[in-house]
This record gives C-alpha cells, structure tokens and sequence, in this order.
C-alpha cells in the first residue's frame, strides 16, 4: 500500500468532522434511531421483558438447580438482540417485517460466533463485521471475508474511527453510570436505559458503513 494513497484516505476520513457533513451524520444517526426504535419493540420486546426479568433476579431463583442458566439466557437474549439491531438498522429496500427477519435468521450463527470472539464490550465495533456479512450470501468463506473488508475500513479509515470510538467510549461510561445509578431505584431500569445507547451505538456504526459503501465501495469490496 503506497504510504501517500493511505494518508490521502485518512486525511479524506476527517471530513466527516467538517461542520456540514458531521450534522448530516449525526442528523443520520438520530434519524435511524428513531425509525429503528418501533420496529425493535415490535418484534424484540419480548427480548427486552425476559432481561427485566432476569436482571430482577426472579427467574435464576426459581431454576436454583441450575445456577448458570440465567448467565447462559442473558448471553443467548444478547446474541438475539445484537441480531434485532443490526437487521433493524442496517441499509435495505426490503420492508422490515416479521418475514424480513425470519429470512436472516440462517445467518444468525455469524452474530454468535461475533459475540463469542469479542464479548460484550467491543461489540459496537464488532458489528460492522456483521454489516459486512449480512450483505452476503451467510456462508464461512463470507464471514471471514467481512472480517477482512471489516479490517479494511477500519485501517483505510482510521483516525474517523479512532475519534467516533473514543466519543462513543466516552458516551457509554457516562450512560452505564448513569443507567446503574437509576437501577439501584428501579430494578430492572437499566435495561431500556442501556438500550437507548444500544441503539445509538448501532446506528451511529450503521450510518457510517454506509457512507463508507457509498464513497468507497471498490477500496473496500475489492
């Protein structure tokens, strides 16, 4: 890679934080929030309700035998919800109906495997692996190449990206100090707190792949 084509990418990267172009992206974000927050309560709620209820610590009680099962469902609902946010938001035509998620559902195991490789915390990132992914046919020679345009992306577009993930590291300290704050009155809060950045987290992501797919499709997709 020649070293002058790189610091072209980079350099081009920052115009995301020109005055313009950053209240698109932002107009962008909040904009996918609001049309996804519907549609992931319609068909996720249910996701959303069993966390309550395990957060509360009502449902590890009454399967004492089993101490585990409330952590092993905890991380299956999380896969399921990464699941919900990455289809709710990512670009499509196709209407975002139960059929919609039914059909992805085959590429379900990819996000799983995500989950597993990165944990909990690095998953806003992470995602855009699965951004990659599902824009594919959901087979393992597809998943590891969204890994590689993944990897792509971020290194062509580093210092775009070294400063949305530090504003949104320094976003969800904020939000979890808060969301645990408010559980500690409400148990069982934190859950549509936590959600609320969830979301933005997901959809800030989602908004810049596809300004990346857009403006750069041949350097990534090649």
């Amino acid at each position: 890679m020649d070293t002058k084509k790189l610091l072209v990418y980079w350099k081009e990267s920052l115009k995301l934080f020109e005055p313009a172009n950053l209240s698109l992206y932002l107009l962008g974000c909040l904009n996918t929030v609001k049309l996804s927050a519907s549609i992931i309560l319609r068909y996720f709620w249910w996701v959303f309700f069993i966390l309550v209820i395990l957060h509360a610590g009502h449902l590890p009680k009454i399967y004492g035998a089993l101490p585990n099962l409330g952590t092993n469902i905890t991380v299956l609902l999380h896969i399921i919800m990464l699941f919900g946010y990455v289809m709710t938001m990512r670009p499509s035509i196709e209407p975002k109906e139960a059929a919609y998620y039914l059909a992805y559902v085959p590429g379900i195991w990819g996000v799983g495997l995500t989950y597993l490789l990165v944990g909990p915390y690095l998953l806003p990132l992470a995602a855009l692996v699965l951004l990659f992914f599902f824009d594919t046919a959901l087979g393992l020679k597809d998943y590891a190449l969204s890994w590689i345009r993944a990897g792509k992306l971020l290194f062509y577009f580093l210092p775009a990206v070294g400063i949305i993930a530090l504003a949104k590291l320094l976003l969800n300290i904020c939000w979890y100090w808060f969301a645990y704050r408010m559980d500690a009155f409400v148990p069982g809060l934190s859950i549509p707190l936590l959600a609320v950045i969830h979301m933005i987290n997901y959809a800030s992501l989602t908004v810049f792949y596809l300004r990346v797919k857009h403006n750069h499709f041949n350097l990534i997709f090649e």
